[in-house]
């Protein structure tokens, strides 16, 4: 009397189910097919099943390979964001590197930083400062009253977004630092923060 096999209707439960529970039981619906496909043959008429166990495979190999692109997607995504956020950030520093070559025009010619980075426009040194705001969203964040040679790296402007500092140090003469940081609420000792 031929019988269905209980291990190919495990399969196919299984299977099924793990199309509904992202793979969870798909390793158990693969090994269960396999193997009730083996007996099915070798049970010479006896067992039948064979294509419930085929689903059970079917389903349980679907559901992994779901999975599969599912997680593949994500890390391309988060790849794909970090690589966007590095690009942002670099324009960022190149930007406020940008605005600090302009100060320093400022200064050589006035002898200090300008009162407010719209002097930059005012006084002709730049003809907007749009194209040199940070990339998302903001103004810079300026520190008054420092100069070229001020002291234990005092940063003269930073972004909101992306935590951009441009600052100065007059210990050693470096007008090209430039760095990210935590957000801080906090201005530089002594020197009034505008946003401009």
């Amino acid at each position: 009397m031929r019988r269905t096999s209980g291990l190919a209707i495990g399969s196919m439960v299984c299977g099924i189910v793990s199309l509904f529970f992202f793979a969870l039981p798909s390793p158990i619906a693969i090994i269960l097919g396999h193997v009730a496909r083996s007996k099915i043959k070798k049970s010479e008429g006896k067992l039948v099943g064979k294509k419930m166990a085929l689903a059970g495979l079917i389903c349980g190999y679907a559901s992994l390979l779901l999975v599969a692109a599912i997680i593949t997607s994500m890390i391309v995504s988060h790849n794909a964001a970090e690589a966007k956020k590095a690009a942002d950030i670099t324009e960022e520093i190149r930007r406020g590197k940008e605005i600090y070559a302009l100060v320093i025009k400022y200064e050589t010619d006035h002898g200090k930083f300008p009162d407010r980075l719209s002097q930059l426009v005012t006084e002709g040194y730049v003809g907007s400062l749009d194209h040199l705001q940070p990339q998302v969203g903001g103004n810079w964040l300026y520190f008054q009253g420092l100069t070229s040679e001020s002291y234990e790296s005092k940063y003269f402007i930073r972004s909101n977004h992306y935590k951009t500092v441009i600052y100065v140090d007059g210990s050693d003469g470096d007008r090209d630092l430039s760095f990210t940081l935590e957000p801080t609420d906090f201005p530089v000792d002594g020197h009034p923060m505008i946003k401009e």
